[in-house]
């Protein structure tokens, strides 16, 4: 039982890690990541910093995220906040992803992965 635990630890780390290079070459190519997700959805709880610039000031909070509404959708309803990567904890913790804007094609802005070369 416990060899089986450190293979599942020592698998986690590497997904992690493996994931986190994904993570680090998108955001230095200057494309927007929606999602940093350590395991398989359906999400159980994620965490996402939300901005706000006023004029003179940036007003910066955190929001909790539970159950799996899609990240665009999340961003697309922030009320005049602007939301960062959110980072979650999904159900099935044999994995990971990295969601990056346009990287099914749809999205040809400055900061989505297919305009990018």
């Amino acid at each position: 039982m416990i060899t089986l635990l450190i293979f599942l630890i020592i698998l986690g780390l590497l997904v992690l890690s493996h994931e986190f290079g994904h993570f680090i070459a998108a955001r230095k190519s200057g494309m927007k990541v929606y999602e940093f997700g350590f395991g398989f959805p359906p999400r159980m709880i994620g965490i996402q910093r939300l901005i706000k610039k006023d004029s003179d000031n940036v007003i910066k909070k955190w929001r909790i995220v539970c159950g799996s509404k899609n990240a665009e959708a999340l961003s697309a309803e922030a009320d005049g906040w602007e939301p960062n990567t959110l980072y979650s904890f999904n159900w099935l913790p044999l994995g990971g992803f990295v969601k990056i804007k346009g990287e099914e094609g749809e999205n040809q802005d400055a900061d989505s992965f297919v305009s990018k070369s």
